[in-house]
């Protein structure tokens, strides 16, 4: 082995070195890869719970409201992306109305949601009444968050609402009450499913029991800095993938 080899592999021997005692990877679920290359020094700040973007530790409140607030924006643009996809795979939802924001129920609340909508579905016509629906801009100005019990939710029952095609068909409803978000090790949802072509209450018994985790879904993972590691354009294209091996 020559000198020039000898000092080669020698500085390789410390750039591994290096790269072993000073380099590590922390969660960053803001990027494309969801993490990020850190130092050592960095690395032991994450550990202690700090937002290195931020430098500081988010209080658990703030914490719950960023992830609250990035998956319920994150549902409107899975919704319109599935719809997409099914147009352009399957040529049907071609002529779905876009959701450009949520509703805020006027006519029912926490304590009698169940019994408003059971007494209003149309049988005959398979068809929900959720009477009158306020638009709103803003849906976190009606988050509530419980940071000894790890949940969060609204205030007022809140509903994002597919009108289906531009005829008015095939309307589905998404609701989410005071306790739909489980927060602890994990991030957790649950919410009420309802769609004009199914009268399914299956989904509507997972609202009923707040103490049982299992009646939760999903299981993201948040960063310290608040950030959820949901692909959305994965989850469409496997939502996609099944319906095409069905």
């Amino acid at each position: 082995m020559t000198i020039l080899n000898k000092i080669c592999v020698a500085l390789l021997l410390i750039i591994i070195l290096f790269i072993a005692i000073f380099v590590r990877v922390v969660p960053n679920y803001a990027t494309k890869y969801q993490y990020e290359v850190v130092n050592i020094f960095d690395y032991n700040k994450y550990k202690k719970g700090y937002c290195l973007k931020e430098d500081r530790i988010i209080p658990k409140e703030e914490l719950y409201k960023r992830a609250v607030g990035q998956y319920m924006q994150n549902a409107i643009i899975k919704q319109n992306g599935f719809k997409a996809a099914r147009c352009k795979e399957f040529g049907d939802f071609c002529h779905n109305v876009q959701i450009e924001h949520y509703y805020v129920a006027q006519d029912f609340n926490e304590s009698n949601w169940y019994e408003y909508l059971d007494a209003h579905y149309n049988e005959s016509e398979q068809s929900f009444n959720f009477g009158k629906l306020e638009p709103i801009n803003e849906v976190l100005q009606y988050l509530t968050i419980d940071v000894n019990s790890s949940t969060a939710g609204f205030i007022k029952p809140i509903v994002m609402v597919d009108y289906g095609d531009k005829g008015g068909r095939n309307i589905s409803y998404v609701l989410y009450l005071k306790k739909s978000f489980l927060i602890k090790d994990k991030f957790r949802i649950k919410y009420a499913y309802m769609s004009d072509r199914t009268y399914n209450w299956r989904w509507l018994d997972y609202m009923g029991n707040y103490t049982d985790d299992d009646f939760y879904l999903g299981d993201y993972s948040i960063d310290n800095c608040g950030n959820i590691n949901q692909d959305i354009w994965y989850e469409i294209k496997s939502n996609i993938d099944m319906i095409a091996n069905r």
